[in-house]
């Protein structure tokens, strides 16, 4: 997901997806220049959020996605 979207942004939409009883990892991309806040870095923590800033390479990509999913 994007961070930033029309309607609902990224950290919102996935504060949705904790709802059910198996959340999803997430991989949330941003194209603005913004610092995750203590919120993203929580979860970033938690191992079920991966961030990546755009423009990204696909190495960067690959290691974001490796990151999640171990």
């Amino acid at each position: 997901t994007d961070l930033v979207m029309p309607g609902i942004g990224g950290l919102a939409l996935y504060a949705e997806l904790r709802r059910r009883q198996s959340p999803p990892k997430v991989l949330i991309f941003s194209g603005n220049k913004v610092r995750p806040d203590a919120d993203m870095s929580n979860l970033q923590a938690s191992g079920l959020v991966a961030f990546v800033q755009k423009p990204f390479t696909p190495t960067e990509l690959a290691q974001s996605v490796q990151s999640l999913i171990g």
